[in-house]
């Protein structure tokens, strides 16, 4: 929220209302964008958990929508107060490269409510967020 917003964004915490949404932010300036964001640690940078209606979202907004993947140090899991300083990096992986990801449902397989999805390394890019915090 807070990178959006230094970006003249006015980001909206879409999921604060619902889940329906199926992303947690909204931006609506420049242009629309619908972001899902995962966190993770060093160790399990690359996967995340996904609900159905997240994906589907992610195939019906196409390229409005993208994942982001907020990447903590290790630090942040024993830290009183989680700030930007333990944050790694930030990835993001847009809806094409998710969708390339997700098997078709058939007679054999039909997932239900959400998926565990290990995205290849490739598939990630640095999201273009700064995440540093601006000194006084």
């Amino acid at each position: 929220m807070a990178a959006k917003t230094l970006q003249g964004a006015q980001p909206i915490h879409v999921a604060a209302f619902s889940d329906v949404y199926g992303y947690d932010i909204e931006c609506r300036l420049p242009a629309t964008e619908r972001i899902e964001v995962k966190a993770a640690s060093e160790n399990t940078r690359h996967r995340f958990h996904l609900s159905r209606n997240e994906y589907d979202k992610s195939r019906f907004f196409g390229a409005e929508w993208r994942l982001v993947q907020v990447v903590f140090s290790t630090r942040a899991f024993i830290a009183e107060r989680i700030t930007a300083y333990d944050i790694a990096e930030v990835l993001e992986l847009d809806s094409a490269a998710l969708s390339a990801l997700i098997p078709p449902d058939t007679k054999a397989f039909r997932w239900a409510e959400s998926a565990e999805i290990s995205a290849p390394i490739e598939a990630w890019r640095r999201a273009d967020l700064s995440w540093t915090p601006i000194s006084s």
